[in-house]
């Protein structure tokens, strides 16, 4: 497991266990986990007695992804009830499917009301991501093509998507984090001039509709510098009830 796995997970873990502090009630408490990475999280879970369905590569290929059709104009759906889960988790998973909203449509059904979703993905928001697209001539809206193996991102996922699904499927933003791997003090220091830059810029500037509809009326300023920061962005929802 790569150090970003790590720190995603160890992030999770604790955001899990503020948000389920009661060993008890575990027992009691649905989780699905789209496991693309690893079974490290599958296993914590089960040892503090949550109840988990797995989702795996395999599975999530046939049932969400359409087989890696997305020319066919089907939906992705899950294998589940409506309303069963209390918490879905999504490791780095929303990237890998040519239909992110769907996906996420689909969590929404499976959620009780009331119910959290958690999910990581890279953050094209970050000035690390940024850097990629004059520096490795690699896009940030589309980092690999429709017939690349299942591994590759096929779906790039923005803020501005994940806000303007929440508010489609009667999710609302309960937090975002980001995370990765550690600096020198010198790519801090510099890290920290050129993150406030920017959040600046996004201030004094992205007075567009765009950016007022879905960025500057839904995060705030803590959210907003979070969202530049580093290189995995994680993001908790929550179904309402």
């Amino acid at each position: 497991m790569c150090t970003d796995e790590r720190q995603v997970q160890h992030l999770i873990k604790k955001i899990v266990s503020r948000l389920f502090p009661v060993t008890k009630l575990h027992q009691t408490t649905a989780i699905l986990h789209f496991n693309h990475t690893d079974n490290n999280l599958s296993r914590w879970l089960k040892e503090h007695s949550f109840q988990v369905t797995t989702i795996d590569n395999n599975t999530l290929e046939k049932t969400v992804n359409g087989g890696h059709q997305p020319e066919t104009g089907s939906h992705p759906t899950l294998p589940f009830e409506n309303n069963c889960f209390s918490l879905i988790l999504m490791v780095e998973t929303i990237e890998h499917t040519p239909k992110p909203y769907q996906l996420l449509r689909e969590c929404a059904r499976v959620l009780k009301p009331g119910g959290f979703l958690i999910l990581s993905t890279p953050n094209i928001h970050s000035f690390a991501s940024r850097m990629k697209s004059p520096i490795l001539d690699m896009s940030l809206h589309e980092e690999t093509s429709k017939d690349e193996p299942p591994n590759q991102h096929h779906s790039p996922v923005s803020i501005s998507m994940l806000l303007y699904s929440f508010r489609k499927t009667n999710m609302t933003l309960v937090d975002l984090y980001t995370t990765g791997p550690k600096l020198s003090w010198f790519s801090r220091m510099l890290k920290s001039f050129i993150n406030a830059f920017t959040f600046q810029m996004m201030k004094n500037f992205g007075r567009s509709q765009h950016h007022r509809e879905y960025y500057l009326n839904y995060l705030s300023d803590r959210q907003l510098r979070k969202l530049i920061d580093a290189t995995v962005l994680v993001v908790v929802a929550r179904k309402e009830s």
